[in-house]
């Protein structure tokens, strides 16, 4: 999602993901993509 290791991140109220990447650059993902991430990291992980 990143790119690489975050320098940091932040999960908000209402579910959204706010990740500062490697190079500085500021990223926001909805709280549906970071439900659908979640869930494809879960079945990654099943298999």
């Amino acid at each position: 999602m990143a790119g690489g290791k975050p320098l940091d991140w932040r999960q908000r109220e209402d579910g959204s993901l706010v990740v500062i990447g490697p190079a500085g650059r500021k990223l926001v993902y909805s709280a549906a993509e970071v439900r659908k991430a979640a869930g494809q990291l879960r079945r990654e992980e099943e298999a």
